[in-house]
């Protein structure tokens, strides 16, 4: 008997949003967008992402041996602050590349950093992969941004309760 109903991974559909069709694609570059919404985040359930509006811009470059996919990605997660509990918009703006080999890695290459297709593979999934490269973007101390003044922007009513409570 089951007692948890968690989604996994295998079971998220996202009707192939986030799928790139390489059997029969040509040698060369190729750009893709993808949009990364609240629907998208809640799929993972990560309690430290509430939500989201991430582009991702890739471009594929396609060889005999292998592909690179590199992908810009521009927006921004909800999460939730450390220190007043609200959540907030954290920004990401950053640059990751996945490689992709036919078979087995070249020679010399490590094989963590390479991600192996099967034979006859025609198709790779980026779901996952853009999920935790955002998911690895967030920060270890999650506080909302100052001001242009560098003054707290957090919840003004927890920060009164702080200062009434914190004793130092």
């Amino acid at each position: 008997m089951n007692y948890f109903s968690v989604k996994t991974i295998r079971e998220i559909d996202h009707k192939g949003k986030y799928t790139i069709t390489i059997g029969g694609l040509s040698e060369g570059v190729h750009s893709y967008s993808f949009v990364m919404g609240d629907d998208f985040f809640a799929c993972y359930q990560n309690p430290e992402i509430f939500g989201g509006n991430v582009q991702a811009q890739a471009t594929l470059v396609k060889n005999f041996q292998n592909i690179v996919i590199e992908i810009q990605f521009s927006g921004a997660i909800k999460i939730q602050c450390d220190f007043c509990l609200d959540a907030f918009d954290y920004l990401i703006n950053h640059t990751e590349q996945l490689l992709f080999s036919n078979g087995r890695p070249n020679a010399g290459e490590k094989e963590e950093d390479v991600i192996v297709l099967s034979e006859g593979e025609n198709q790779i999934d980026l779901s996952q992969d853009l999920y935790e490269l955002v998911a690895l973007r967030i920060p270890m101390k999650k506080m909302h941004p100052t001001d242009e003044k560098g003054n707290a922007t957090c919840d003004p009513q927890m920060l009164e309760l702080l200062k009434k409570y914190i004793v130092e």
